[in-house]
This record gives structure tokens, C-alpha cells and sequence, in this order.
């Protein structure tokens, strides 16, 4: 049995100004996450009369940056942000200035959090401003979202990129000569230096990129695998149980979404000739409390603490 547990964090700690939009002059950022092909619930604009916000899920690579500065007004930052917008003849498709964003600081709340990094603007929702625009990117459209709030005289701009890019389904490396066929195709080269080959396991690899936290190899044990019936939630108590040698591996992976991840894991499966008995993804898969069991269940420590956000 080959078990396999990946940790996803989001946040950057080298943070930078994405390449289309620098920042507006002093501002400091205050935080940021740039993940690759991610889906997003990107504002389609302000809050409508019954103060709820509408939302167009998207996918592609995720850039999302949280700015902070002072001394200067919620409308200048956002004027300035509208003008680099249009210089890029952006299509501009929602915009918002102060009460027109909502007329409840909840409303408020619900547009500027679905901008910020830690889905949270806090105080920063006061003389708002936002803007949502699409541009046509060299591999798909790009949309563009901003949220410009106030609180005691600073200023925060909430902003996120969506590049739309074209999927990608070949980055893990297989060995079918491991199961004792013979390959009809050919695996995308293998970049894994001499030991990560030695620690992964020999049938699939690691993500590119990835860094193994944990791993355990049990000869002839009996475990409990979750499992259910297709397009159903799991359950804690639906288990298949199976006996054999069982390796398991804890991997952890910057910088990319949980979908382009599993998306690869689960290409490599297929193409390996395996059935796909269960899967879930995203809400299908319970809540977070399920989620950390079900990932509890087969991780090396049969703990992911808070990283149970996953498909």
C-alpha cells in the first residue's frame, strides 16, 4: 500500500508586486500568497441590496497581496489603480465607490475579505473603493480585483490576479516496470537528485518541487484506508481494510494549489492502469474537522494539524 499526505502552504514569505501592477508609491506590503493553478471565488462587485456579494469561481495562478500605508486618501490609492488599469486598456467590469460598495459594514466586510489574504480586512473597510477588470494574458485571460479601505488614517489595498493557464497533468514521474508491465508511454523527466529517488517510493515520485517532511515503511501490517461510495462525503466510520507492506510519505509543497497537485497525483494513478475507487474534492471531502480526520488517517504521525484544506 503506497499512502501519500500533502502539506500545502499558501503564504510567501518573499513577497513582491506582481508584474502587472507595481505598488502605489511607500506602500508596504503587509502580506501575500501566490499559488499556482488555484480556484478562486473572485467578487463579481459590490454588495446587492440584500447585502450579499456575488462571486465567479475561476481557476489559474493566484496572486494575492495585502498593501499598507499612510498619509494618503482610500480615493487617491484607488483613482491611481483605475488610471494604471485603463493604461492597460483593461476591461473594466464592476466598480464601486464608498456607499455604492454596501450599506452595512458587514456587506463591506464580505467584498473586502474575499480580497484579502487571510480572508479578513479587520478594520480596513471604511471610504472603500473597488474595482474588477480582465485583460487578455498570452495564455488566457487575466482578472484583476482591488479593494481600497481606510481605518484611523492608514490604508490598505487588498488586490488579486487570476491568470487563466492551460492545465497541467504530467509532472509526476511513474514506474510501470515497477508493477511488471511494460510501459506504453513515456514519464516526464525525472529531476529528483540521486537520494529523493532513494526516499520516495519507487512506484510514483514526489511533486516537483516538493520536500519530504515524514515517512514510515511497515512490512505485512493491516491498515485502515478511508473509503466510501463515489460522490458521497466521507465518513469517519467507512474504512477498507487491507493488509501488505505499507509505505507512507508526508510531503510538503510551496506555492501551489492542492487541485494542480492532486490533478497530477491523480493522472499518475490512471496512467499507471490503478481504478479510482474514492475521491473528493473541496466541500465534497466535509468539513475541516472531517477533513483533518480523514487526512489524519493515512498522514505518517496521523496528525496534518491545520492543513486539512485539501482534496
Amino acid at each position: 500500500m503506497l499512502s501519500l499526505c500533502l502539506i500545502a502552504p499558501q503564504v510567501s514569505a518573499d513577497a513582491s508586486d506582481h508584474p502587472l501592477l507595481s505598488r502605489y508609491p511607500n506602500a508596504e506590503i503587509f502580506e501575500s500568497s501566490s499559488v499556482q493553478y488555484e480556484t478562486y471565488r473572485m467578487p463579481t462587485g459590490p454588495a446587492g441590496s440584500n447585502g450579499s456579494v456575488s462571486y465567479e469561481l475561476l481557476v489559474g495562478n493566484l496572486t494575492m497581496l495585502t498593501y499598507e500605508l499612510e498619509g494618503v486618501s482610500t480615493l487617491k490609492v484607488f483613482e491611481n489603480y483605475k488610471s494604471a488599469l485603463a493604461k492597460l486598456d483593461a476591461d473594466i467590469q464592476a466598480v464601486c465607490e464608498l456607499e455604492e460598495c454596501g450599506e452595512t459594514s458587514d456587506a463591506l466586510d464580505q467584498l473586502g475579505d474575499a480580497l484579502a489574504v487571510r480572508d479578513d480586512v479587520y478594520n480596513y473597510y471604511r471610504k472603500p473603493y473597488f474595482i474588477r477588470a480582465q485583460l487578455a494574458g498570452v495564455k488566457g485571460a487575466v482578472h484583476v480585483a482591488i479593494f481600497v479601505g481606510g481605518d484611523d488614517g492608514s490604508v490598505q489595498v487588498q488586490q488579486a490576479i487570476v491568470e487563466e493557464v492551460p492545465a497541467e497533468h504530467d509532472l509526476i514521474a511513474t514506474s510501470e516496470e515497477y508493477l511488471a508491465r511494460k510501459p506504453e508511454g513515456s514519464s516526464p523527466e525525472d529531476l529528483r537528485t540521486p537520494e529523493q529517488k532513494k526516499a520516495d517510493h519507487p512506484l510514483i515520485a514526489r511533486y516537483p518541487g516538493a520536500r519530504l517532511e515524514n515517512a514510515r515503511k511497515v512490512e505485512y501490517e493491516r491498515v485502515d484506508v478511508p473509503f466510501g461510495e463515489q460522490g458521497s462525503t466521507p465518513d469517519v466510520n467507512d474504512s477498507l481494510s487491507l493488509t501488505g507492506d505499507i509505505s507512507l510519505h508526508t510531503y510538503t509543497v510551496n506555492n501551489v494549489s492542492t487541485l494542480k497537485v492532486m490533478e497530477n497525483y491523480r493522472s499518475a494513478i490512471e496512467d499507471l492502469g490503478f481504478d479510482i475507487g474514492y475521491e473528493c474534492a473541496l466541500e465534497a471531502c466535509g468539513g475541516s474537522e472531517l477533513s483533518e480526520e480523514t487526512g489524519g488517517r493515512i498522514a505518517v504521525n496521523e496528525s496534518v494539524y491545520n492543513l486539512s484544506l485539501i482534496h
